[in-house]
């Protein structure tokens, strides 16, 4: 979907491995790709801006997306939890 120069891309995969669908929202332009996570919890939606890591500064994977060449990776890195406290590196 296209809106104001801003590409949109909707992805269904599941990121949680609950065997749930989690939905993910991608805008792109041609200066930056950023992306919402959307899921569902308590019988509410819920989303989360996702960071994203893009090294070879893409800015365009619609051919990506054509091309199937979409999957879910564990990250390399877990998070910590301490308590109440999440630690998130940002080595991923």
């Amino acid at each position: 979907t296209t809106y104001r120069d801003n590409n949109y891309y909707f992805i269904a995969k599941d990121l949680n491995g609950d065997s749930e669908l989690d939905y993910i929202v991608i805008e792109e332009n041609n200066n930056s790709t950023s992306a919402d996570l959307w899921f569902l919890k308590d019988e509410q939606w819920k989303s989360k801006y996702m960071q994203t890591s893009n090294p070879n500064e893409n800015r365009f994977i619609k051919d990506y997306l054509l091309h199937d060449k979409v999957e879910v990776i564990r990250p390399k890195w877990k998070n910590l939890k301490i308590g109440d406290l999440t630690f998130r590196t940002p080595l991923d």
